[in-house]
């Protein structure tokens, strides 16, 4: 069942969770994968999906769903829309699949790097991201892919024109310039600004049928008179 709740109090909720256990012997927090977009005016989507085996989901549960409801609460004084899921795995574990859309690079670092990160516009307006230490450092697996219009240069695993991805727990470093992806985009302000898209499409509509009948009237042909002797 799907649920809608503000992404940023969710993430700090996991965090809060995994900082509860840290320092258990042995234990492992899942396997995370992340994947972040940023586009212009520092328009931004993050999609994660976190899996917990079995006993992972044993431990944490009980307390994903205590800090889940407490943090729900105050969920709408966060200006961040999201879309989460979760589903049962085939061995018994579980999954959540987490869809956050925002506005704002300081809002970004909250929701996906509980603050923790810098994360700002240098001088030529291209985005810096640094993350010195990972967040939850026992994962069993770990990606991370930050997407743009241009990546300028990274510490990155593997790297595109357009994107880089890690896939260790090791520090991050990626200077981009944000952009790109116009379907992406297009999502993001559907979500967040649903009346800027409405009139935008209502313009264009009202252009297109001015344009049409302008058209009817220039090549319109004039009525014939009769001549009669």
């Amino acid at each position: 069942m799907v649920t809608r709740y503000r992404f940023l109090l969710l993430f700090l909720a996991f965090s809060l969770i995994l900082s509860a256990c840290e320092g258990a012997s042995g234990v492992t927090y899942g396997e995370l994968t992340q994947e972040i977009w940023i586009g212009v005016g520092d328009l931004w989507k993050v999609e994660l999906t976190w899996s917990f085996n079995q006993s992972e989901r044993q431990m944490l549960q009980p307390s994903i769903e205590s800090q889940l409801q407490q943090r729900c609460q105050r969920a709408v004084e966060q200006r961040i829309s999201c879309d989460w899921s979760q589903h049962e795995n085939l061995d018994g574990g579980l999954t959540y699949s987490i869809t956050a859309i925002g506005s704002g690079l300081d809002k970004l670092n909250l929701a996906a790097f509980d603050g923790k990160a810098s994360l700002a516009r240098d001088e030529r307006n291209h985005v810096q991201l640094r993350l010195d230490q990972p967040l939850i450092p026992s994962l069993r697996a770990y990606k991370l892919t930050v997407r743009g219009r241009e990546i300028i240069s990274s510490n990155a695993t593997t790297e595109t024109r357009e994107s880089a991805t890690w896939r260790s727990l090791g520090p991050i470093q990626v200077e981009m310039i944000s952009g790109g992806n116009l379907p992406e985009l297009l999502v993001v302000i559907a979500t967040l600004y649903p009346w800027y898209l409405a009139g935008g499409l209502a313009l264009v509509v009202l252009l297109g049928l001015g344009w049409v009948l302008w058209r009817r009237s220039k090549s319109g042909v004039p009525s014939k008179s009769k001549w009669t002797e």
